[in-house]
């Protein structure tokens, strides 16, 4: 965790939720049906920034790449209602 946490520090004010990590089933909704989804997700952070590429540039030294080599990190930004 010492590594998550220099990073978090490191982002400023940009974390906004640092998060948890998200555990059990992974299923994706299709029309009505169920099936089990073909991407695992380990958890999640929030984060805001001036733009989506401020917010994409935080992640690029990000622990998780270095400690699961297979590992990946998405970035999906939410629209303001």
């Amino acid at each position: 965790m010492e590594e998550w946490m220099a990073w978090k520090a490191k982002t400023g004010n940009a974390v906004r939720d640092f998060g948890n990590p998200v555990m059990g089933g992974h299923a994706t909704l299709e029309g009505s049906s169920w099936k089990q989804s073909d991407k695992e997700v380990g958890g999640y952070s929030l984060l805001q920034g001036e733009s989506f590429e401020a917010v994409q540039a935080l992640f690029t030294d990000h622990p998780h790449l270095s400690s699961h080599p297979k590992a990946s990190l998405e970035v999906h930004e939410i629209i303001p209602m």
